[in-house]
C-alpha cells in the first residue's frame, strides 16, 4: 500500500513539475524575458549633439536614420559617420554634406544595413568639423571625433 501511495505521488507531481517546465520552457523561447524587450530606445552622441534615431525594415534591408541637432553654441559641419554593428561598419549618409548647421539646425543621416534585424544595438563615429568662426562657409574648422551609443528596436517600413 505505502509504496503504490508513493508511486501515485511522484507520477502526480512529475506531471506538475514537467507541466511547469514546459510553460516555463516556452516563456523563455518567445522572448518573454529577454532583458532587450524591456530596453529603451537610445540615441546618445553627447549633450553637444542631441539625437533621435528610427529603425526600420524595407525589402531585404534595415534602414537606420539619425537626427542630429547642433547643440555647440557656434557653426559645425558633420565631416563623416559610421555606425558600427556586430563588428560591421556601415557609412552614414547625410541629406545635405558639407552643410553648415547652426545652433539649434538639425541633419539628417542615413545608413542602410543589407540584412533584416530585429534590434540595431551600436556604436556611432562622427567627426564633426567645428567652425571656428561663424560665417556662412566655415572654411577654417577644428576637426573632433565624437562616439556615441545606438540602441533600436526595427520597425516595419510604411511603405
Amino acid at each position: 500500500m505505502r509504496a503504490q501511495a508513493a508511486v501515485e505521488f511522484l507520477v502526480t507531481y512529475g506531471w506538475a513539475l514537467m507541466a511547469v517546465v514546459i510553460i516555463v520552457s516556452l516563456i523563455f523561447a518567445l522572448g518573454i524575458f529577454n532583458p532587450d524587450s524591456f530596453r529603451q530606445d537610445e540615441c546618445y552622441v553627447g549633450p553637444s549633439l542631441p539625437c533621435m534615431a528610427e529603425a526600420f525594415t524595407q525589402a531585404t534591408q534595415t534602414k537606420v536614420n539619425i537626427k542630429l541637432t547642433n547643440a555647440y553654441p557656434f557653426n559645425i559641419k558633420i565631416g563623416s559617420g559610421e555606425l558600427v554593428i556586430k563588428g560591421n561598419t556601415y557609412s552614414l549618409s547625410f541629406n545635405n554634406p558639407n552643410q553648415v548647421i547652426k545652433p539649434g539646425q538639425s541633419v539628417i543621416g542615413s545608413a542602410t544595413i543589407n540584412t533584416l534585424l530585429k534590434r540595431v544595438d551600436g556604436d556611432v563615429h562622427l567627426i564633426v568639423k567645428v567652425c571656428k568662426e561663424n560665417t556662412e562657409t566655415c572654411t577654417d574648422t577644428l576637426n573632433t571625433e565624437v562616439k556615441g551609443k545606438l540602441f533600436l528596436k526595427v520597425g516595419k517600413s510604411s511603405s
